[in-house]
């Protein structure tokens, strides 16, 4: 994604069908979390684009910093991030 800098949604599938394989291979459980910015619409709207894609930056590196080293987060949608 150009302005948050993580993978977009149709890695996400990807990503999804190999960790799902090596569950099912070594017997453990994997976890997905979807995460929502509320009201990103009214920011945009009040504030305008420049000021949503500073949310976005700062909301998707605040999520890459918290990542361990195997975890995976991708821009799910608009305003929607997913963490593997």
């Amino acid at each position: 994604d150009v302005v948050t800098g993580l993978p977009r949604r149709d890695a996400m599938q990807r990503f999804v069908k190999s960790e799902v394989a090596r569950a099912q291979r070594y017997g453990f459980s994997i976890g997905l979390a979807l995460l929502r910015i509320n009201d990103l619409e009214q920011i945009h709207a009040n504030y305008g684009k420049q000021a949503t894609d500073n949310v976005l930056q700062i909301y998707g590196s605040n999520v890459l910093s918290r990542l361990r080293s195997y975890d995976v987060a991708v821009r799910y949608g608009v305003d929607q991030f997913a963490i593997l």
